[in-house]
């Protein structure tokens, strides 16, 4: 298995750039983490899936609530084959909080 990065050390509200899987690996991984440097921490990522292209209308797969004193991780595994898959981070808060998100399969 080999992880892919979907948003890296992200600070504010953004989408990724859409992860190309070939609708590979029905069974894939994701994991969201923040880290910040004092204080609560908190973002919301959405996962989205779309079976249309890089372009084409992307659908939620899931979404990440984290909140941490300083840090929170949480993960699921999805068993649809998705053939583009990206990360859509539209809450961040805390002090230094930074947001990273991979998948494996």
């Amino acid at each position: 298995m080999k992880a892919v990065t979907l948003l890296s050390a992200a600070t504010t509200t953004r989408t990724g750039d859409p992860l190309d899987t070939n609708g590979r690996n029905a069974d894939r991984t994701y994991q969201a983490s923040i880290v910040g440097t004092a204080g609560a921490q908190t973002a919301t990522v959405i996962i989205e899936g779309s079976n249309e292209g890089p372009n084409g209308n992307f659908l939620t797969i899931a979404t990440f609530s984290l909140s941490g004193t300083s840090s929170d991780s949480l993960g699921f595994v999805s068993q649809a084959a998705w053939t583009h898959v990206r990360a859509r981070m539209t809450a961040i808060s805390g002090t230094g909080a930074t947001v990273t998100v991979t998948t494996g399969a």
